[in-house]
């Protein structure tokens, strides 16, 4: 069984710890989600958030994607946001927002684990 480290980005440093929050509420995830700070720029005292990495398998890739997209249909700031897929020495890219991308991304996220082109 592959494994991949999806990392979320899009909104803010606060949407950010709320969809971790959210994310580590669902019980196939906890344990599989952390915060990445940006790099701290030159005069900053500290660094933005810049994602949520998820820890998936084929197995826990459909809780992702549920929990996600269910985050993001409550939310009325930042609906979009970017997964960029990293898995088997391949990283993808994709954009995403509305509940009908859902089954996309699901299928993307399991192409990578699966190995596919």
């Amino acid at each position: 069984m592959g494994s991949a480290s999806i990392a979320i980005s899009g909104g803010g440093s606060e949407q950010l710890r709320e969809l971790a929050g959210w994310l580590r509420d669902e019980d196939e995830l906890r344990g599989r989600v952390e915060l990445v700070d940006a790099p701290v720029r030159s005069g900053e005292l500290g660094a933005e958030l810049e994602a949520v990495v998820v820890l998936v398998t084929s197995g826990t890739a459909t809780v992702l994607v549920r929990s996600l997209f269910g985050w993001l249909g409550r939310r009325t700031e930042a609906r979009r946001v970017s997964l960029k897929i990293k898995a088997q020495g391949r990283e993808v890219t994709v954009q995403a927002g509305s509940a009908d991308e859902a089954q996309a991304v699901l299928a993307e996220v399991r192409r990578i684990l699966d190995g596919g082109a």
